[in-house]
């Protein structure tokens, strides 16, 4: 009789427990990235996208019988908002993304990770076969679709969703609270995306993940809801640093009444608030993208198998903080001229994302000088055997852009023109940006003005002590003269064909 059960016990774990290394192969964090191009939604490369781009893809996915989407409400202007059911087992989870409709990173994730769901790897099919049965997951892929229509943070009222949990005063928040009061999940995941001007702590770089567990009371109090959240946002972390290492934080965590993550803490829900931040030549948040989809992956692994049960609350504490102290660009120790004297100082600059005519431009500005030693660039250059250069207006007028396209204007940069003044500037799109410093008779302009504080953006030269080298600063990158001049002439190309 006891041998008997014995065995029964050993059956009922492995079946029903948290035997999975026994029985499903788990996909590495190797073996996801490996196979993500199979998995990638094609449809949608570029964050800037609307509801009417998902749709299809959300109706595509509910022919499958592995996942179902339905609309589960409208937005203020009347756009869909749909809720996805994936798998039947007993714990449930939540997830919601682009709450904020410019923050879109994990709803291109959550595109991919309806691909793995739906048609899996060989090799990830036991393991989706896992998740069906032992989890059941929900989505609400675009919480914001207005805010998302304009990719703009708030939705059509102007209002921050993620400050309405209490009044509840738009349909999409209304939305939110109903569907998590009717599942009560286990786990709900809030996915945003944050600036890319973040480092990991004191000494790490640039914050690509940033993960909270929210507080529920304004003595941040730990319980067992909260601690599940801290648990696997550390369990999450081990894994992640084997790829991003040094690029984790943790957001923080004072307790805000209104936002929807604190609530929902509050509420019974175990809370994640994950933050894509920014990584290195990914504007488009396409490696993040990936990043989020094999978070997710692991995240339901961990919960499936309850693995970060062995974490503590030190070592969530023990993941850094999450500090705004990342600029696009550092030059340290610059001697700068200042009339009659010079002044050593850093330099500081950020480049923020503009949109025009549907073109994407990155236009920077100085925003501190001096001792910058508690920051980190995500460019940074010693100025220290520099000399600052002003650039010059070349002193002839030009006719048009056509006579400065013909001219020998490579030549004039050499030697130190950097401006040029023209008769007729067109009135082309996006030439505010542009790379080719103009200006009008009779026009002010000091984009050549050292001038060197807060709100300004100098195009100027540095020059080696050592060597007569050259390289030329322009909205705050640091160019080689020669990359500066396929710069201007890039430029000139692209006006003259428009």
């Amino acid at each position: 009789m006891k041998t008997t059960t014995i065995a029964i016990f050993v059956f009922l774990f492995l079946s029903f427990g948290f035997g999975l290394t026994g029985q499903v192969h788990a996909p590495s964090m190797a073996e996801l990235l490996e196979r993500y191009p199979e998995y990638k939604e094609l449809e949608i490369e570029q964050k800037r996208f609307t509801i009417s781009d998902v749709e299809p893809i959300l109706q595509q996915h509910s022919e499958s019988p592995e996942i179902d989407f339905q609309i589960q409400g409208f937005s203020l202007e009347n756009r869909p908002i749909y809720l996805g059911t994936f798998g039947q087992g007993e714990t449930r989870v939540l997830l919601w993304s682009q709450m904020h409709g410019d923050e879109s990173t994990a709803t291109m994730a959550l595109l991919d990770l309806f691909n793995f769901l739906t048609d899996p790897h060989p090799e990830d099919q036991s393991f989706v076969s896992a998740l069906k049965t032992r989890l059941t997951l929900y989505f609400i892929p675009m919480l914001n679709p207005d805010g998302a229509e304009e990719f703009e943070r708030r939705n059509a009222a102007s209002i921050d969703l993620n400050r309405d949990a209490l009044n509840l005063s738009s349909p999409e928040s209304r939305i939110l609270k109903s569907v998590r009061d009717s599942l009560e999940p286990v786990f709900g995941f809030n996915l945003h995306d944050q600036s890319i001007y973040y480092r990991a702590g004191r000494d790490g770089e640039q914050v690509a993940m940033a993960f909270l567990a929210p507080a529920y009371d304004f003595d941040k109090s730990v319980n067992d809801v909260r601690l599940r959240s801290m648990q696997l946002i550390a369990h999450l972390n081990d894994s992640l640093q084997t790829l991003i290492p040094n690029r984790i934080a943790t957001y923080d965590d004072s307790f805000e009444p209104r936002a929807f993550g604190d609530n929902i803490q509050k509420w019974g829900t175990s809370t994640i608030l994950v933050e894509s931040g920014g990584y290195p030549d990914d504007p488009e948040k396409q490696f993040l993208r990936k990043l989020n989809f094999v978070t997710l992956i692991k995240t339901f692994e961990s919960i499936m198998m309850r693995s970060y049960e062995t974490k503590s609350i030190g070592d969530y504490e023990n993941i850094p903080a999450n500090e705004r102290r990342m600029l696009s660009l550092i030059i340290e120790d610059l001697l700068i001229p200042m009339g009659d004297y010079q002044h050593r100082m850093d330099v500081g600059y950020i480049a923020n994302e503009v949109v025009e005519n549907g073109i994407v431009y990155y236009p920077a500005q100085i925003v501190d000088v001096g001792d910058l030693s508690t920051f980190s660039g995500l460019t940074e250059i010693s100025g220290s055997d520099l000399e600052v250069i002003q650039g010059e207006w070349y002193p002839q007028r030009l006719a048009n852009l056509d006579e400065l396209s013909s001219a020998n204007w490579e030549v004039w940069i050499k030697q130190g023109y950097l401006g040029f003044e023209i008769n007729q500037i067109p009135d082309t799109p996006g030439l505010p940006f542009s790379n080719i410093i103009l200006k009008q008779p009779g026009e002010y302009s000091n984009r050549l003005t050292l001038r060197f504080s807060p709100g300004y953006n100098p195009t100027f030269i540095l020059q080696s002590h050592d060597n007569n080298d050259r390289w030329i600063v322009h909205n705050g990158t640091v160019y080689t003269e020669r990359e500066y001049i396929e710069l201007v002439r890039n430029e000139l190309e692209k006006q003259s064909a428009k």
